[in-house]
Parts: structure tokens; C-alpha cells; sequence
């Protein structure tokens, strides 16, 4: 069933809550060249095939996995990690195809569209300002402001809370 089909039912969706990183943007081509960097100042290296599929899981565990597999601390390749990523330009990191009409059309008919980011909230601030969708978005919760990272339910349930959503009506 579409968005568009249940606007006119009684199963309503008037808001979405979208993941920064693999819903709305698709961000997964820049994190596995911001890792293999981050690698490869630290002295390592991996095939970049191993670390795009390690891409797929939350980047908290991308980081652990990494981390573990080289002996490195967590926190060294996470610091290089970021300082890489987040100069990386928008352009690299484009919504997927539908995203922003999608965004557009819910704002338009009176819903909210809410993102939740594993990051901090600079970078995905950054992507929605850039790709022209920070207009369409009412909030944006991410674990620097003390939720866990998605796709854990707790920041779900923090977006619905902070902006008085109805569950029935959000998704």
C-alpha cells in the first residue's frame, strides 16, 4: 500500500519519520570511502567490498566491527572516521529517487516529515540544507541530544513524544 492510497482511508499517514543515512539520503557509498580513508591513514587497509557491506549495519557497528578486526581502539578510527565524513560534499550523498517529492507531498497535505540520524546533528542538518529539505522537516533527533541510535525504537518513540505525533497516523 502506497502513502498516497492510505491518505484517503481511515489508516491515515500524515507523517513520516525518515533515517538520515538509508532511507532519505543515500549515504552508504560516502561512509565506506570516509572508512577505507579513515583505514588507510591509520596505516591499514580492507577491500573496499568488505567494508561496504560492513556499511550496511548502523555505523556505531560498522566502527566496532572495524575496530575489532584491525586491534584498533573504537575511538581513533571513529575520530578519523568523522573528520573525513563530514567533509565530504553533499553531492556524494544525494536523497534516493522519490525522497524529496515524497517530502514535499506530506508537508503539502498538512503532515510533518521528522528525521532521526545515528550521527550528530550537523551532518545530516548539512544534507537536508543542501539537497534543498530542511523546510519540509519539523525535527531532527539524533544520539548527541542523549537517544540511542537508530534504529533503536526509544528516538522513534522520543519523535513521536516531542512532537505530539500519533502513532497511527506516523510512520
Amino acid at each position: 500500500m502506497t502513502v498516497a492510497a492510505t491518505m484517503d482511508d481511515d489508516r491515515t499517514i500524515r507523517n513520516l519519520i525518515w533515517s538520515t543515512h538509508g532511507a532519505l539520503f543515500n549515504t552508504r557509498p560516502a561512509m565506506t570511502y570516509a572508512m577505507s580513508r579513515a583505514l588507510n591513514d591509520l596505516g591499514l587497509s580492507a577491500p573496499l567490498n568488505v567494508i561496504d557491506e560492513l556499511a550496511r549495519h548502523p555505523i556505531e557497528r560498522c566502527l566496532v566491527m572495524l575496530a575489532q578486526r584491525f586491534g584498533l581502539a573504537a575511538d581513533a578510527l571513529r575520530q578519523r572516521f568523522n573528520a573525513i565524513y563530514d567533509l565530504l560534499p553533499a553531492d556524494n550523498q544525494p536523497p534516493f529517487d522519490g525522497a524529496p517529492e515524497v517530502c514535499r507531498w506530506i508537508v503539502a497535505r498538512g503532515g510533518r516529515n521528522l528525521a532521526i540520524t545515528p550521527r550528530d546533528l550537523q551532518p545530516a542538518q548539512r544534507l537536508l540544507t543542501a539537497h534543498g529539505l530542511a523546510d519540509c522537516f519539523s525535527g531532527l533527533l539524533s544520539p548527541a541530544q542523549g537517544y540511542p541510535a537508530p534504529p533503536h525504537p526509544a528516538i522513534v518513540q522520543a519523535a513521536l513524544r516531542l512532537h505530539d505525533l500519533k502513532p497511527a497516523e506516523t510512520k
